[in-house]
């Protein structure tokens, strides 16, 4: 099972990526002819930054309940005076993810990993904590060529809650039909992605790729990998034994 940003993709959120985004999302208002436009200055400052603000806010307070990203649009939107109906801010929270894609950057050897896990005969997961739509979510790894490599992926979106509560790693348990001391989780954070699994018996990688959170004491991962591929060789020892 896996994770999914800093993972199986880097994040890179330019600002140049957010600013063409929230422009994209200004045109889209003007064309609805309404009182008043915000500018894309506006969009960017006061509303996608206040979205942001609302998620990271939720993380320091280590809530594990996953916010409604349309919902936190809406709240934004009204902040600077916009009282949408849902269907536009639906379309807003839509062009807005936007920016989410284009961030994403899949190294070169991540299809050839799941790849290589495939033709071993295993099943493959993902386990993800975002707030973003999970329809979208998964369009994007259609689009990367990545989703047709997993029998299941798992939303914190689509779950309504976030690693390390056990219900999202046992949905996707339940969906794969895995015993959880039979899986593998490997992620780029301690909390997340070893404690949590290790919790509920599975064997926990952590990634150093993108991200290097050091485990501190606070938990013992089976190995630490500084690229994907490395992974394979821990999996296929593990299946000799």
């Amino acid at each position: 099972m896996f994770d999914l940003g800093h993972t199986l993709v880097g994040l890179n959120f330019a600002e140049e990526i957010v600013y063409q985004t929230c422009d994209d999302v200004r045109r889209y208002l003007s064309s609805l002819a309404l009182e008043r436009t915000p500018s894309t200055e506006q969009l960017v400052r006061d509303v996608r930054r206040r979205v942001g603000e609302a998620i990271d806010e939720s993380y320091r307070a280590g809530s594990l309940e996953e916010l409604e990203m349309p919902r936190l649009f809406d709240e934004a939107l009204q902040s600077i005076g916009l009282h949408l109906p849902p269907e536009v801010v639906d379309e807003v929270t839509m062009r807005e993810h936007v920016a989410l894609t284009r961030a994403m950057v899949v190294a070169n050897d991540t299809p050839l990993v799941l790849g290589r896990l495939k033709e071993l005969g295993l099943k493959l997961g993902l386990v993800s904590n975002v707030t973003n739509l999970p329809e979208l979510m998964r369009r994007d790894l259609k689009d990367f060529g990545l989703l047709d490599y997993f029998d299941a992926t798992v939303f914190s979106s689509e779950v309504g809650l976030r690693k390390p509560h056990p219900r999202i790693y046992y949905a996707c348990l339940d969906a794969l039909g895995v015993e959880a001391r039979k899986a593998v989780f490997i992620g780029d954070r301690v909390r997340e992605d070893v404690l949590g699994p290790q919790s509920l018996g599975m064997q926990a990688l952590l990634t150093h790729q993108y991200r290097q959170e050091e485990p501190d004491g606070i938990a013992r991962p089976a190995r630490i990998v500084n690229r994907l591929a490395d992974m394979i060789e821990f999996v296929e020892v593990l299946g000799s034994a």
